[in-house]
């Protein structure tokens, strides 16, 4: 049997940990339309889409099962939603109340470091009800999609933006439910297209990491993981 140095293990594991980690996304599932009046249903996964990895609640990372789901109406009003666990998933619902675009936003900061890296989950989609103008929204670092039922065959645009202005040079990864994925990079528009090969959902996932030093949770960190997924469906 080998022994190795305690540095060395400690070293190990805190790659091993920070890999598992930035494999790992947190994505909403939710269809795109609504109608107003009727209860909408939401669900919230963490895992690996594209080889479907859906992890129990109980071994999501660090404390990311404490997010908080927020639901901006059409009047700009935020509104935190209730949540209700399940195996491998968080549920929730949301009656609208009235006609434009709601945006069901996660931002969460995990409470643990990855070695030194601080890692930001977020997940963003949009909902439509109605015939509403639909526009990009003001979050920190999120996908941007048209909240609609694409066709199979369909070019489909997505814009990766942080703080509502375009995020270039940014790799965006596209994952089909049928294992299909594809890494692509924005453009100086934060857009990139694809074709829609095939039916089902797809996990859109963006990621950035920035030289960054400070303390979280009395603890030092010298970088900053940000990963947003956004989901879209094809018909």
């Amino acid at each position: 049997m080998k022994y190795y140095p305690i540095y060395l293990l400690l070293t190990m594991c805190s790659l091993l940990f920070s890999l598992s980690a930035s494999a790992h996304a947190l994505w909403i599932e939710s269809e795109p339309l609504a109608t107003k009046g009727v209860a909408h249903e939401v669900k919230i996964f963490y895992g690996e889409y594209a080889t479907h990895e859906i992890e129990s609640l109980e071994k999501w990372y660090s404390d990311v099962k404490a997010f908080k789901i927020i639901l901006t109406t059409p009047s700009q009003k935020r509104i935190e939603l209730s949540k209700e666990a399940h195996t491998d998933f968080f549920k929730s619902t949301f009656t609208p109340k009235e006609d434009g675009v709601y945006t069901l936003s996660i931002v969460h900061p995990a409470m643990d470091l990855g070695g030194t890296t601080k890692y930001e989950f977020s997940s963003a989609v949009l909902v439509k009800v109605g015939q509403p103008k639909v526009q990009t929204q003001n979050l920190p670092f999120y996908i941007h999609t048209e909240p609609k039922v694409f066709e199979e065959g369909q070019i489909i645009d997505a814009f990766v933006l942080q703080n509502g202005k375009p995020s270039p040079n940014t790799d965006l990864l596209v994952m089909s439910q049928e294992g299909w994925s594809k890494t692509l990079r924005t453009d100086d528009q934060g857009k990139v297209s694809f074709p829609a090969i095939w039916k089902g959902r797809y996990v859109l996932e963006a990621s950035l990491n920035k030289d960054e030093s400070g303390q979280w949770h009395n603890k030092s960190y010298s970088k900053v993981w940000q990963g947003t997924t956004s989901s879209i469906i094809v018909q």
